[in-house]
């Protein structure tokens, strides 16, 4: 598996204020990335916002070197997003992420 698909990743780390306005679960795990503490959203069996989506904890980890991997996986023909939420919010403003490998 190749490093994270990052024009995804970055989408998903900077719209927490879409995701604030739409339903999602409580979460169920975190992790801790880039000196930050990250909630991973996991909708289980259910299709929840932004999107309708499926949303799965499997398709979030750090590896060993530090590096985070977001990835979308597939479930009865949809999609099973990947999404983190910074706690506490970083509010508005303007981020910058870097990737290792291009998105294929």
């Amino acid at each position: 598996m190749g490093l994270v698909q990052v024009v995804f990743a970055a989408l998903l780390l900077v719209s927490p204020i879409a995701a604030q306005s739409q339903e999602k679960p409580p979460p169920r795990d975190s992790l801790r990335f880039g000196g930050f503490e990250w909630y991973i959203k996991d909708s289980g069996e259910r299709r929840v916002g932004p999107g309708n989506n499926w949303f799965s904890a499997e398709n979030v980890r750090v590896d060993a070197e530090g590096w985070l991997h977001l990835r979308a996986s597939e479930r009865e023909g949809g999609c099973v997003a990947a999404e983190v939420v910074v706690a506490p919010s970083l509010g508005y403003g303007t981020y910058e992420f870097t990737d290792r490998k291009s998105v294929v």
